[in-house]
């Protein structure tokens, strides 16, 4: 009921009266009478105002005369079911009670269904059962505003389908984290601070200036210095996703428009990450007061930064996003390491990027082909890659964090599972999670009261072939050569492929070395022997080494004829055909690190994800 009053329609044996109740009757409390039509005590609102998805608005009423009250028929542009409780709510039939007494309440509740957007109005038809009389009906109308999105003026935002897709870049509609119906309620506060783990922010671009981003506690740990600039150009790109100033009139659009972000420069000029920095990094953020993390780069399983992850997650209270990684498998670390949000790819048409990984680890998805953000020199481009997913993310962790500063980790979790878009298989899936990300959504859902904690692993699972052939390993420093390669060096593009392999096949191989003394032994003299190889690749200051016709034979003995020879199919063939694409006979002669370099040429892809081990 809005306005000067309501209309009750009495449909007594078929025949149709009009009677107008007046509001200022039922504020000074007289009884008005149609014979024995539902009479309020007190004028009841169903003027609900904004209204969110999954948000419940009640309006409570007393009626004066004795008898039931059951609501139908709600016709209009609301699409929402209701409840309906005798003096609060619960799971009903439509009623208030079996019958009211007079001066008992009955509440009506709506919760809104996620169409709700622009103003709003239906007509609940009140069915009203007195005692001695039969059924009459009261039309009630509900009105109010819903969300209204709000639109980015920015002159790159239409070539951000990511944020809001309407086909223009050729998609399917709506494949989008729907963020100007998500600005339509919150935009974020300053106050939330998003860590950038990745190449440094180009901070003079002028997108990401007006002191956005915090250069006042930014830190380059590749240089030791604290002008953490951007020399690559991927930082300044996921900063741009996530916090580029919005509606300036220049380049593009950020999920958050008030987001502070403190760039962190692991990672240098080439997109190499050492393992170190980026555990020192985490930490570094946890303490500085980040609510988020961004880490747009992983690789292999690296205990440094498993217990780095823990400390900012368990100790601190900071969120963790990212990247699910580009290589088609299985979900890389730190993105699989279970406090992290694992995020995946999904391009203009809400289908699996095929880069992306993907596998029981993937949590989330989030737009990430062809994204256009800022890059260094004041300027925007498109980049591809799971690396441009995960910011999207961070932005909208970020902000539930501002809208509910009190969320914990696992309750942000559970929020953006719930309320994200279901894609591929009906509920959790291996391609896609729980799906791709909606801000909207995740803006109106609400907080979890009893989320599923995460797991506190307190170090990454060993790896299978160093565990079966450690027990005749006396070289501490081997065996921190054969981690520093993995985590450093040895997925770092040339890599990758390698990598894949093992990490897909770690276990079988794990025990084909600890059950093959003979493998055992040629695997453990194979690794003394290509150490100085190790160490030239993993310190720029080590002596170099040439590689020589006996060190190919040596891997060739220990990989092609060792594990592949005693492997099933399926790993024989792998190393086999990886092997040959190599061809390291070519290379007899060269300097390592020269072979390193060609190999690195030989493996680009547009695809850029910084990443450290695999």
């Amino acid at each position: 009921m809005v306005g000067s009053g309501f209309t009750g329609v009495d449909e007594r044996n078929g025949v149709d009266t009009n009677t107008v109740f007046a509001n200022e009757n039922f504020g000074s409390g007289s009884e008005v009478v149609s014979r024995n039509s539902l009479q309020f005590k007190d004028t009841p609102s169903f003027d609900f105002g904004k209204a969110l998805i999954g948000q419940v608005k009640s309006t409570a009423f007393t009626i004066i005369n004795t008898g039931r009250v059951t609501f139908t028929n709600l016709t209009g542009n609301l699409s929402a079911p209701f409840v309906f409780g005798a003096g609060g709510l619960f799971p009903g039939d439509g009623s208030c009670g079996a019958e009211l007494a007079p001066g008992q309440s009955c509440t009506v509740s709506v919760v809104f269904a996620p169409t709700t957007l622009g103003s709003y109005s239906a007509t609940l038809r009140v069915n009203y059962t007195a005692s001695n009389y039969e059924i009459q009906s009261t039309a009630l109308e509900l009105k109010g505003e819903g969300i209204n999105p709000a639109s980015a003026t920015d002159p790159l935002f239409e070539r951000q389908y990511g944020l809001h897709n309407t086909g223009q870049t050729g998609g399917t509609a709506d494949a989008d984290i729907d963020a100007p119906e998500a600005w339509g309620i919150f935009t974020g506060i300053t106050g939330v601070m998003v860590a950038v783990i990745d190449t440094g922010v180009y901070y003079t671009h002028d997108d990401l200036n007006d002191g956005r981003v915090r250069t006042d506690i930014d830190w380059d740990y590749v240089n030791n210095d604290n002008d953490a600039l951007d020399d690559n150009g991927h930082g300044t790109h996921v900063a741009g996703i996530i916090a580029a100033e919005t509606n300036n009139g220049f380049g593009t659009a950020g999920v958050m428009w008030q987001a502070r972000i403190l760039p962190l420069k692991v990672c240098n000029s080439s997109g190499r990450c050492n393992a170190d920095h980026i555990a020192r990094a985490i930490r570094y953020a946890a303490d500085q007061g980040a609510r988020v993390i961004n880490m747009s780069l992983g690789g292999g399983c690296s205990s440094v930064i498993a217990d780095a992850v823990n400390y900012a997650h368990f100790d601190k209270g900071v969120a963790v996003v990212a990247a699910a990684g580009n290589n088609g498998g299985s979900v890389i670390f730190p993105a699989k390491h279970d406090p992290v949000i694992a995020v995946g790819a999904t391009d203009k048409y809400d289908k699996i990027a095929s880069f992306s990984s993907r596998g029981n680890g993937l949590d989330v998805m989030a737009p990430g082909v062809s994204i256009m953000s800022t890059v260094p020199k004041n300027d925007h481009d498109t980049l591809s890659g799971t690396s441009m997913a995960a910011p999207h993310v961070a932005g909208v962790v970020g902000l539930l964090l501002a809208q509910r500063p009190n969320l914990t980790n696992e309750q942000v979790r559970d929020i953006l599972s719930g309320s994200a878009d279901d894609l591929g298989s009906k509920g959790k899936d291996s391609m896609y999670g729980y799906g791709r990300v909606n801000a909207f959504q995740a803006l109106q859902m609400p907080t979890p009261q009893n989320p599923k904690p995460s797991a506190r692993a307190e170090q990454c699972p060993a790896c299978a072939a160093v565990t079966a052939a450690r027990e005749s390993m006396d070289s501490l420093s081997l065996l921190s050569n054969l981690r520093a390669l993995r985590d450093q060096v040895f997925t770092h593009n040339p890599g990758q492929r390698w990598a894949r392999i093992y990490y897909e096949h770690q276990f079988e191989v794990g025990w084909l070395v600890l059950s093959n003394a003979q493998l055992r032994s040629d695997v453990l003299a194979g690794w003394r022997e290509f150490d100085p190889v190790f160490r030239a690749l993993i310190d720029p200051n080590a002596p170099s080494v040439k590689l020589s016709p006996e060190l190919i034979a040596t891997a060739r003995r220990v990989m092609v004829e060792g594990v592949a020879g005693n492997a099933s199919a399926a790993v024989r063939d792998a190393i086999i055909i990886e092997w040959n694409r190599v061809n390291p006979d070519r290379f007899a002669g060269w300097d390592v690190r020269d072979v390193w370099e060609q190999l690195r040429k030989e493996n680009e892809t547009r695809v850029y994800l910084p990443i450290v081990g695999q």
